[in-house]
């Protein structure tokens, strides 16, 4: 049997590669030029497979859409360095510079660890957004010093290759997915043969820093000090059956609608919508519901800033 490579890894589209301060980064580019700018920016250990049922119908439906893998995830670089988000961000500053170009404000659409990185992109650069659709993004969830302590305590690499299958699967069917279907199985068939991949502890390293990026720079805080821009129109979808967030193990009284609560406390203008049923991978598990969230609000920005010369 051949080895599997992260070069493997299905994409939903042509492959592009952008060469960044920081080594390579694949990229994945669709849509007419003039359409509405779409970035897509996936979770911590995901890659472009995640976007394969929801980049090809933005495409579709005249979007210009824009999905990288983060430096250390899929086929992009996986260096050494510092995996802040904040530093995630500065390479998507440069992605955009690269595909849409300067002066381009795209629609975020960020997953997970990449809505949180949509939310900080917002405090600190929201002169380069037209507006953020976060699909059960982290956080918000507020953890102690002694609880972020043990949560990277116990995310180290070698407890990410220690995974077995049966244990990946046991993950994957109850926190990560609320319908386990065709592209969650494909999803989990890759991640159990990247385990013997050329490159998989610089693979899990990256993800290992990411909890740690995640818990090092936490963004409710700045939220309820600082706001996001009130020109800066925001969607966050949550999934009903979400088990991922809040964390189950150290949260066990918390719920996702105490998430909900704690999201319309700080962005009080945010237009928040859960959807009962689906659990934290929601663009797998309710394809055409986000896509079409997505689609509208693209084009909602696109018109506006039509009608302000922006």
């Amino acid at each position: 049997m051949t080895q599997f490579r992260f070069e493997d890894l299905p994409a939903p589209g042509p492959l592009r590669r952008l060469n960044l301060a920081i080594g390579e980064v694949a990229v994945v580019e669709d849509g007419p030029l003039d359409g509405p700018p779409v970035l897509l920016i996936h979770g911590l250990g995901e890659h472009l497979g995640y976007w394969t049922e929801t980049l090809p119908a933005l495409a579709a439906q005249g979007m210009r859409v824009v999905a990288p893998e983060l430096p250390g995830f899929g086929r992009s670089v996986k260096p050494t360095a510092p995996y802040s988000l904040s530093w995630q961000v500065a390479q998507i500053g440069e992605i955009c510079d690269q595909t849409f170009g300067p002066g381009v404000k795209p629609l975020l659409v960020g997953h997970s660890m990449g809505g949180h990185i949509g939310l900080l992109m917002g405090l600190i650069a929201p002169e380069r957004l037209g507006g953020l659709l976060l699909l059960a993004p982290a956080g918000i969830e507020r953890f102690t010093g002694r609880e972020a302590a043990m949560l990277k305590m116990a995310a180290t690499p070698q407890m990410y290759a220690a995974l077995t299958p049966d244990l990946l699967r046991a993950d994957y069917q109850r926190r990560l997915f609320g319908i386990f279907n065709e592209a969650a199985e494909a999803r989990l068939r890759e991640r159990i043969a990247s385990r013997k991949a050329e490159g998989f502890m610089d693979y899990a390293r990256a993800v290992s820093w990411g909890v740690a990026a995640m818990l090092d720079e936490p963004v409710a805080g700045r939220l309820a000090r600082e706001g996001l821009p009130d020109d800066l129109p925001v969607q966050i979808l949550l999934g009903g059956a979400d088990r991922m967030i809040p964390n189950r193990t150290l949260h066990r009284a918390m719920t996702g609608d105490d998430v909900a609560a704690e999201i319309r406390r700080l962005m009080p203008r945010c237009d928040l919508q859960i959807l009962e049923g689906l659990g934290h991978m929601l663009q797998l598990e309710a394809p055409t519901q986000v896509n079409e969230a997505i689609v509208v609000m693209a084009q909602q920005i696109e018109k506006s800033q039509r009608s302000t010369g922006c």
